[in-house]
């Protein structure tokens, strides 16, 4: 929290005490123009350090809703609520979140082992991971094609409906999505929230098909 400096915050406080002062005087001295015009003159006079006054209470808050951390987390909570058990947040990080390695777990509420899905430490871009045992369970069948198959599809979709994704990249590990600029706002945050809400709707959907 940002500190108020002790001029401004004294200032403030007999500002206050000024205008109400003027206002008891006036009520005592009985209200007619001539108080009420003498009245205004005081109030007048100190309304600018109230201002001022206030103006630095507002900045000395936390504004949460500037904060992407708190904001991100606050909004995959709630991303989280709506799918669980399929994902889940990382028991020993807060930017680290997990997935389920059978997608079916939704319906099933049997997930079983999680895997990690994505981790939110670079705000420029995110690496989500298409692993075959969320795809395919466990079985001896190649999984690079169409890991790379399903990776395109969710990143073209995804770049084309969001436009702070600048690009994509297919790899190893499944998909990168890259940012236009780096994510430092609450704003940033929700919008973040609802594109991982978004990719994983579309896990489900490339499972189902």
């Amino acid at each position: 929290m940002k500190k108020i400096d002790f001029e401004t915050l004294w200032g403030g406080l007999f500002g206050i005490l000024a205008v109400l002062s003027a206002v008891m005087e006036m009520v005592f001295n009985g209200i007619s123009a001539t108080t009420i015009f003498g009245a205004i003159k005081d109030i007048a006079g100190t309304l600018v350090v109230i201002m001022v006054f206030l103006v630095a209470i507002k900045q000395a808050r936390p504004n949460k809703d500037k904060d992407f951390d708190s904001v991100f987390y606050s909004e995959m909570e709630n991303v989280i609520s709506k799918y669980e058990p399929l994902i889940k947040r990382a028991e020993d990080a807060s930017t680290k979140y997990m997935i389920a390695t059978h997608l079916d777990a939704i319906f099933t509420n049997t997930p079983g082992a999680y895997y990690l899905w994505f981790e939110v430490k670079d705000k420029k871009e995110i690496q989500f991971s298409i692993s075959k045992t969320v795809f395919m369970g466990r079985t001896k069948e190649d999984f690079a094609t169409l890991q790379n198959t399903i990776a395109t599809r969710i990143g073209s979709k995804v770049v084309r409906s969001y436009e702070m994704i600048e690009n994509y990249e297919t790899n190893t590990n499944g998909i990168k999505i890259i940012f236009k600029n780096s994510l430092l706002s609450g704003a940033d945050a929700k919008q973040l929230a609802n594109i991982i809400d978004y990719i994983l709707f579309l896990y489900i959907a490339e499972n189902k098909k």
